[in-house]
C-alpha cells in the first residue's frame, strides 16, 4: 500500500506530468505547474501565464487521427466543474489504472471533484450500469459503445484510454503447440478451427473479436464453441482444466497465463498483428449526451486527471510506485506485475484524443458484425470536452 500523504500524491503527479509530457507530447505543459512550484491545481494559475504555442508539440505526437492535445481547452478556462461527485465505472484490469490512479492519488479531487469507483465486471455490466445512471463515466471498448445507441441511449466518446488493444488470444498449454510461425494469426486461426474458445461475457466483445479473427482467415465464425469465461482468474482456470482450448481475454490474464505455465501468446492484437478489421482503439471514455452537454468542465477535467494518470504511470521515476498500485489494485506483484507492465503501458494514449479515423474502422466493423444496425458519422457518437 501506498504511505505517502494525498498531498505529496498530488504535487509529484502534477509535476511529473508536465517534466513527462515534454519528452512524449503526451500533453500540454501549461496544464501542470512548473516544478519548482510548489503543487496546485492549473485552474490556480495566472491567466496572464502564456499557453504553449502548437508548433511546439513534439513531432512523436500521433499524426492525423484525432485533435492535438493543443487544442483542448487550457485548464484555467474551464471553470469549475459542475457535480462534486463523479461516479464511474471500473473493472480490475491493467487498462483500468489510470482511473485508480486519478482518484486515489486526489488528481480529481485536486480540481473539485470526488470521484467514487463502481464495479463493473464486464462489458455489458459496464453499459447497464451507465444506462441505468448508476454511473457518469465508463470506460469500454467503441463497438460495445456504439452497440448501445441501437437501444436509443445517447452515448457518446470523449477520450481515448488505449491505442492499441488490451484484449488479447491466449492458448492452453493443454492444447499444445501449432505448427505455425509466431505472429502468423492466419496460420493460428485455421489451428483453433472446431475448437472451444472462452470470452468475458456471450455476445460481448471478446467473443466478437473472436468471431472476427476467424472471418479475416476464411473461416466460419460458428465453427467454434464460445464458452463465458469471465474475468482473469476463472478464464485461466478453464484453460488449465481443459474446458476451453484458447481464450480471448485482458490483463492480468495474459501475462499470468504466461508466468504461470498455463498457456502462450501466439500473436498479439496488442502489437498490432491481426486483420485490418481489428484496427481500431479498444477502450474509449464514455457518457451520455445529456451528462455530457450538463457537466461540460466536469467531463473536459476527467480527461485532464486521466490523461495526468497515463502520463505519470509511464514515467519510468514512478515505476515502484505503480508496481506498489498494482498490487493493491490488481492484486499482481513480482514478476507477474513487471511483466504486466512491460507489455502494456506503452498501450495507453499519449494524449486522450479521439482517432477519428481508427473509430470510424470500428463503428465500420461494429456494423459488419452486427453490433450496431446501422453506420453512423463520428459526429454522431464523439465530442470534444469542455
Amino acid at each position: 500500500m501506498i504511505t505517502r500523504s494525498r498531498s505529496r500524491k498530488v504535487a509529484a503527479l502534477l509535476c511529473a506530468a508536465a517534466v513527462f509530457a515534454a519528452s512524449c507530447g503526451g500533453d500540454d505543459s501549461s496544464d501542470a505547474e512548473p516544478a519548482e512550484e510548489p503543487a496546485t491545481s492549473a485552474a490556480e494559475e495566472p491567466a496572464e501565464e502564456p499557453a504553449e504555442e502548437p508548433a511546439e508539440e513534439p513531432a512523436a505526437e500521433p499524426s492525423g487521427d484525432g485533435a492535438s492535445a493543443a487544442e483542448e481547452p487550457a485548464e484555467a478556462t474551464l471553470g469549475d466543474p459542475e457535480v462534486d461527485v463523479l461516479r464511474i465505472c471500473q473493472a480490475p484490469s491493467f487498462s483500468g489504472l489510470p482511473a485508480q490512479i486519478a482518484v486515489n492519488y486526489g488528481l480529481l479531487e485536486a480540481r473539485g471533484i470526488t470521484g467514487e469507483l463502481v464495479q463493473c465486471a464486464s462489458g455489458p455490466a459496464n453499459a447497464a450500469a451507465l444506462i441505468s445512471r448508476q454511473v457518469d463515466i465508463v470506460a469500454n471498448t467503441p463497438d460495445n459503445m456504439l452497440g448501445i445507441r441501437n437501444a436509443d441511449f445517447d452515448v457518446v466518446m470523449f477520450a481515448q484510454g488505449v491505442d492499441k488493444h488490451f484484449f488479447d488470444i491466449i492458448i492452453g498449454n493443454g492444447f499444445g503447440e501449432i505448427d505455425c510461425e509466431t505472429g502468423d494469426w492466419e496460420c493460428t486461426m485455421a489451428a483453433l478451427d472446431g475448437t472451444n474458445v472462452g470470452v468475458v461475457a456471450r455476445g460481448a466483445a471478446a467473443e466478437q473479436i473472436a468471431r472476427q479473427l476467424l472471418e479475416s482467415a476464411g473461416l466460419d465464425p460458428d465453427g467454434v464453441t464460445y464458452i463465458a469465461t469471465g474475468l482473469a482468474g476463472t478464464t485461466l482456470a478453464a484453460l488449465e482444466s481443459g474446458e476451453v482450448d484458447w481464450a480471448i481475454t485482458f490483463e492480468p490474464g495474459l501475462s499470468q497465463g504466461v508466468v504461470d505455465g498455463i498457456g502462450y501468446l501466439p500473436f498479439s492484437l496488442r502489437a498490432g498483428q491481426g486483420p485490418a478489421e481489428l484496427d481500431w482503439p479498444s477502450l474509449v471514455l464514455t457518457t451520455s449526451r445529456g451528462f455530457a452537454d450538463d457537466n461540460p468542465n466536469t467531463v473536459a477535467l476527467y480527461r485532464k486527471s486521466i490523461r495526468e494518470a497515463m502520463d505519470y504511470i509511464r514515467n519510468p521515476a514512478n515505476r515502484d510506485e505503480i508496481l506498489a498500485e498494482m498490487a493493491t489494485f490488481l492484486g499482481v506483484e513480482g514478476e507477474l506485475a513487471e511483466a504486466i507492465l512491460d507489455s502494456n503501458i506503452g498501450s495507453f494514449s499519449l494524449n486522450a484524443a479521439l482517432q477519428q479515423p481508427r473509430l470510424e474502422n470500428n463503428a465500420a466493423y461494429a456494423v459488419a458484425r452486427g453490433i450496431l444496425s446501422e453506420s453512423q458519422d463520428f459526429a454522431d457518437f464523439a465530442v470534444t470536452p469542455g
